[in-house]
């Protein structure tokens, strides 16, 4: 089957899982104007809808190991299915296999910007951010950490926040960042009032006041709609194996820099050990 024929009958399955949503603004921009969409994660939900129907050109911040070939499975079983907290690890490994496979083509319909997490590259979704917006497509990005804050949204990174800056030393423009809020079983698409970058705060003062804005209208939309549990970030399984990572990031990013073969070869090495 050809990548085109598959995308697109993978699409209507998917539009049969998330169907399309209404999509509700509290402020419509303005004609050609761009912007920053920061939604909430909500497990597969919001990647997935904002692929499907986000009604406005963009590109999208991705992790960077869910789009390389010899990454992705590693990162898919550590992250998607926490498979260090499942039995049969082996039947896990090979899933990931599957799903690396299968949704690597799909990525592609959100446009990606690969995002890193050292220092060498770290500048490479900002830069690639610049020629988007410049380009009249907008970016967005989920942006939510590990930590809990809501039933419905975790609290949020600050470096995306850096866009702001670098937007307005790159064409003298203010952009506004817009809180989303998806949800698949009420068949909901909420971009709150955004927030517009102010030159005049220091970094960390906007790091501190574009997030807790990003994450505060998110919770604000969510409970504003008709009465739901709301999708965590990440399921129950991923803080049963990684409590210690919750506040090291880096060392959980440190997991998938090793392809699963390699990893696997460890575990079975382990395995040995411990039937000596």
């Amino acid at each position: 089957m050809c990548k085109k024929a598959y995308i697109g009958f993978m699409s209507i399955i998917a539009k049969m899982i998330f169907k399309k949503p209404e999509v509700i603004y509290e402020e419509m921009p303005e004609e050609n104007e761009v912007g920053i969409y920061c939604p909430n994660h909500g497990q597969a939900n919001g990647p997935a809808m904002l692929t499907l129907w986000f009604d406005r050109p963009h590109d999208t911040w991705m992790v960077h190991y869910v789009l390389e070939k010899e990454l992705a499975p590693n990162f898919i079983y550590h992250d998607f299915f926490s498979g260090d907290s499942k039995k049969h690890k082996k039947s896990w490994r090979m899933l990931s296999w599957i799903v690396a496979k299968a949704l690597r083509p799909l990525l592609d319909l959100g446009n990606p910007i690969p995002v890193y997490h050292d220092e060498e590259r770290r500048d490479i979704p900002f830069n690639m951010s610049m020629e988007t917006l410049d380009q009249g497509r907008n970016v967005v990005l989920f942006a939510e950490s590990p930590k809990k804050y809501s039933q419905f949204v975790n609290t949020m990174y600050t470096g995306f926040t850096r866009l702001g800056k670098l937007y307005y030393e790159h064409c003298g423009k203010c952009i506004k960042f817009y809180p989303m809020y998806v949800e698949n079983k009420l068949h909901k698409m909420v971009i709150s009032k955004p927030i517009q970058y102010n030159p005049e705060w220091s970094e960390e003062d906007a790091k501190k006041i574009i997030s807790e804005y990003v994450r505060d209208n998110i919770d604000r939309v969510a409970r504003s709609l008709p009465e739901h549990e709301g999708v965590p970030f990440l399921a129950d399984e991923w803080y049963d194996v990684n409590t210690e990572n919750v506040n090291n990031m880096k060392q959980y990013w440190s997991k998938f820099e090793v392809e699963q073969s390699e990893e696997k070869d460890n575990e079975n090495k382990e395995e040995k050990k411990e039937e000596n």
